[in-house]
Parts: structure tokens; sequence; C-alpha cells
């Protein structure tokens, strides 16, 4: 197969990183992207950073890349499907297709790379995944979407939302992509964010104001009197957003940062102090090094934070 990153390459040895460009196309049409190199420390255009979970690594459709047919996951592939149906050229940062996944050296330099990425685009897209059967999940969209500000709107129970709209904000709040370790620091970095489900969309400061509003119903106890209020808050979703609400900026020691997401997935064991390393205060004391084995790192990474302690 013929290699589109060849014509994009990175230097390992500076601050070198790919974007590429989404180009509308109708749904008739193959999904056509260029990809391109910059440096940090150049001129290089504003981008999106995407935030989503790969999902099974199984090919499920090619994409147009640099003229090349480049293979993509089902998430992948559904969210640049969407997003090349609204008629304008996007430039966004992607990791299944900005680095080089089959590289070791590169993957490990572009992970190490990722504070500056997700803190230096424009925005975060914080992709769900598609609408789900019931169609809860568009109800909930929209739901969020029309919400008002919270200024001195009234707290009656009852008066928040149907059991429609409660339902379908909680499938949304549990939805597998908040549990992946990946997006805490894509989340927390990011200046901006935007949350798609399917082809609806919302902000991410819409998000937080109805977080807001049903901490304010539960500090009060009437969390009991209005639907889905303790299990929304009690929801993976919850944690992110309370945790992006409360952060000052500054970065963490490793040691807390893996106490705080201990809970959250990876696929690769070594992901869950890796996605972690743009977070951490001490993040040079440990390379990003995928040739590393799983024993090893864990066996350092323990080391490290008792000789910290």
């Amino acid at each position: 197969m013929e290699n589109p990153y060849s014509v994009a390459p990175l230097d390992p040895g500076g601050r070198e990183f790919r974007l590429i460009e989404l180009w509308p196309s109708a749904e008739s049409e193959s999904i056509r992207c260029v990809l391109r190199s910059y440096s940090m420390d150049d001129d290089y255009p504003a981008y999106v950073a995407l935030s989503y979970t790969w999902g099974r690594k199984e090919r499920y459709d090619d994409i147009n890349l640099n003229g090349i047919r480049f293979p993509v996951g089902k998430s992948l592939w559904q969210f640049l499907h969407h997003m090349r149906l609204r008629n304008k050229q996007i430039t966004l940062w992607i990791d299944a297709i900005c680095i080089n996944q089959s590289n070791v050296k590169e993957r490990n330099h572009q992970v190490q790379m990722m504070r500056q990425i997700y803190s230096n685009a424009q925005s975060v897209s914080v992709w769900l995944g598609e609408a789900d059967d019931s169609c809860y999940s568009n109800v909930a969209m929209d739901y969020l979407a029309a919400r008002k500000a919270l200024v001195n709107e009234n707290l009656k129970p009852g008066r928040l939302w149907n059991q429609r709209q409660a339902k379908g904000v909680l499938a949304l709040c549990e939805r597998n992509y908040w549990r992946r370790i990946w997006i805490v620091q894509e989340i927390m970095l990011a200046k901006e964010a935007t949350i798609y489900c399917g082809s609806k969309d919302v902000s991410w400061q819409k998000f937080e104001e109805l977080v807001s509003k049903l901490q304010a119903i539960s500090d009060r106890g009437r969390e009991k009197h209005t639907l889905c209020v303790s299990s929304i808050l009690a929801s993976p979703a919850i944690v992110i957003a309370k945790a992006k609400s409360g952060w000052d900026g500054n970065p963490q020691r490793l040691s807390t940062l893996l106490q705080l997401y201990h809970d959250h997935e990876a696929t690769d064991i070594r992901d869950k102090i890796y996605a972690l390393h743009g977070l951490a205060e001490d993040s040079l004391d440990i390379v990003v090094d995928y040739q590393k084995s799983t024993k090893d790192l864990l066996v350092e990474v323990l080391y490290y934070i008792c000789a910290a302690q």
C-alpha cells in the first residue's frame, strides 16, 4: 500500500505535527482529506482536535488521503462522514490519521506532544458516536442545545425535563466514550469544546450549565423529586465535567492523576499512564516508549512513585 506519510514527513527532533484538511463532499462520494505537516514553532492553521474512542481496530471503510486509499475504523469514519456534509472545509488533528501508527518512534514522539496539540487547538470536538436507535440521543441533544442560561431559573422539582429528555441525557452521560482514559487530557486541555452525537451538536458550555443545574438540585436535597438526577450525577460524564470546571490549569503529579482516574479504561494498559502524560507535572520523568513492555513500564512507574514520596 502507498504511504500517505511520505509527502508529509516529521522531524523526530523537532516539534512537528500533522494536520488534515477535510473537504466537503456529497454523501455518495468518497471522504477526501489532505495531510500536511507543520511545526509548533512556525505558523500553522487554526485546527480542531478530535476526541473520540477508536472502537474495534478492524477496518471499516477507506477515505481518500492525499489521493491514496486509507483505512479507518467505524467511529472515525462516521465522524468524518457527518463533518464532510457540513459544506465547509475543516482542518483537524486526529491521532489515527495524523500519527503514523505503524512507526513506534513517531508514536512515542507525538504522544509526548499531546499537551501542546490539544491545548493549542482552536477547539476540541467530542464525538460520542452515532445517534441511538431509540432516538433518545437526538432528544437529549436538542434539549441541551435549547436550554437557556440558568440565571434566576426556577428550581422547582419536576420542571427540569420530561421522561424522554431525562433518559436521553442519562444515556449520553453513560456512553462508553466517557470511560476511556485518553479523553481525560483531551477534554481538560481544551480551550473550547463541542459535543457531537450523530448529526447533532451542542457546546460544552451548555453541558456544563446542565451539570451545575443538576448539582444545585442535589445540593438542595431535591434529586429524588427530579427524574434521573442521581443517576446522571453518578455517571462517568459528570466526573470529567466536574474535573474540567474545577481545574486551575496547573499540571498535577502523576501519582495523583493515576489515583483520580484509575477507573478509566484503556485497551493497552500502558495507556493508563501515557494518556495522562499531558496533565502530569512530572511527565519528563516518565518517557513515552511503546517499545517498553507493560511489565517494565509498571515497575518503572511504581519505583518512581515510591522514590518521590
